[in-house]
């Protein structure tokens, strides 16, 4: 059995093909022309010339819109056509609708499915015809895939998903998979960002890109605020432990990165609040650097305002770091949805909620000794290797053309899934 990956969004396919691999299936990785290279599979390892042959470039577009109508038709039919079972995410469905080809497993990346959901600029017209085709070819696609896995039951990802009348998985995607480097070989610049960090006691790891403020925009359909990650929740959380805690002052350090559009916001609120001193900004750099920070992390922030988690929080939890993490569903609730044990994140889903947390576990350092092996046990269990043989299983179906399990398929009705 032969897999082909394609999308390689956030190094999640990266990550995919490396346990793939290490458990024995001939996978190869396609990535598309314009994959920004933050993202690609050289900022994930260590050792790229150990995974480098099954990595390969296909004629597919993340950002323009138009390629869907001038990409080389006949050149990625013949790339594709010795592989048994293809898995996709972007835009894929409707590049393989235009080649007759059926995506075997579809996995959404982005909140809503992505390139089925725009918020149109007005003043870019010819942009808009683009994109509006590009979204009638990715639903066609959509709609004749086999399968579908995905996490998100939010009403706007879970209801787009119920129309396209596909088997649906409530599976994830292994986004992380962990690389150890010796201190010899280690770059100048990480020890000296790690020197950085180790010179007080708790840190406070917070590495998502900084959006957290919505801006008016002229569009021919709004659209909600879907992007927050609520980076000023954690500042003026960090703000209220350090007024609260004379030690905190002398301990604590908040570890933010120079990632994303609103930088400067966030920041402006700390200049505003007077904590420039406690605060680590580190520039941007790629996740196997910041694998190696993480480990020296207190506690990590993981997705602190839209009810479910991703990479970032499964990047704490392979290290067993403590995460701060939104989660919407009760413990009984996430069984059910699930059938698997909730995540031993902390639940934050208010800014009040992340300071007493922080607070909490600021002034009870015995309770991180618990909470790191917990961390680590439930993604060994659940994610990494666990998770890729769940999703082989559904690969091995697919190629051997066995029905559905329907026991195993997600039941809209009774909320019950495959985990």
């Amino acid at each position: 059995m032969k897999v082909a990956l394609l999308c390689n969004m956030n190094n999640n396919y990266f990550a995919l093909l490396r346990y793939l691999r290490d458990l024995g299936v001939d996978a190869t990785l396609f990535s598309f022309l314009d994959e920004h290279e933050h993202f690609g599979p050289e900022s994930d390892t260590w050792y790229i010339e150990k995974w480098e042959k099954h990595i390969k470039k296909i004629d597919m577009s993340f950002y323009d819109p138009g390629h869907i109508l001038k990409f080389n038709k006949k050149k990625v039919t013949e790339q594709l056509k010795d592989y048994d079972i293809l898995i996709g995410s972007g835009p894929t469905p409707a590049y393989l609708y235009r080649i007759g080809r059926k995506l075997d497993i579809f996995i959404p990346y982005k909140t809503g499915v992505e390139y089925t959901i725009f918020a149109y600029p007005l003043r870019f017209p010819l942009t808009v015809l683009k994109m509006m085709n590009l979204k009638r070819l990715q639903l066609k696609g959509l709609q004749q895939c086999k399968t579908i896995l995905n996490q998100d039951l939010r009403p706007i990802t879970l209801d787009k998903i119920k129309s396209f009348d596909v088997p649906y998985y409530f599976l994830g995607i292994p986004m992380v998979y962990q690389e150890d480097i010796s201190e010899e070989k280690m770059p100048a610049d990480l020890k000296m960002h790690i020197d950085k960090i180790k010179k007080k006691k708790f840190i406070l790891f917070h590495h998502g890109r900084h959006l957290w403020k919505q801006l008016k925009r002229r569009v021919v359909k709004p659209r909600p605020f879907i992007n927050n990650n609520a980076n000023d929740r954690v500042i003026r959380s960090f703000h209220k432990l350090l007024e609260n805690n004379e030690n905190a002052k002398k301990e604590a350090l908040l570890v933010l990165f120079e990632y994303g559009p609103q930088i400067d916001l966030s920041k402006d609120l700390i200049k505003e609040l007077g904590i420039e001193e406690y605060v680590l900004w580190m520039p941007i750099m790629s996740r196997k650097y910041i694998l190696q920070l993480i480990r020296y992390a207190t506690v990590g922030i993981g997705d602190v305002a839209v009810g479910f988690w991703g990479g970032k929080t499964y990047e704490f939890m392979i290290n067993g770091v403590p995460v701060l993490n939104s989660l919407t569903a009760d413990k009984a609730k996430f069984k059910k949805l699930t059938k698997k044990e909730i995540p031993p994140v902390l639940v934050t889903n208010t800014e009040e909620a992340i300071y007493e947390k922080v607070q909490f576990l600021f002034k009870n350092p015995e309770e991180l000794k618990e909470l790191k092996s917990r961390s680590k046990e439930w993604f060994m269990k659940y994610n990494g290797e666990e998770l890729t043989k769940k999703i082989i299983y559904i690969c091995t179906q697919l190629y051997n053309n066995e029905p559905i399990n329907k026991e195993l398929v997600y039941d809209y009705d009774h909320n019950c899934a495959f985990a």
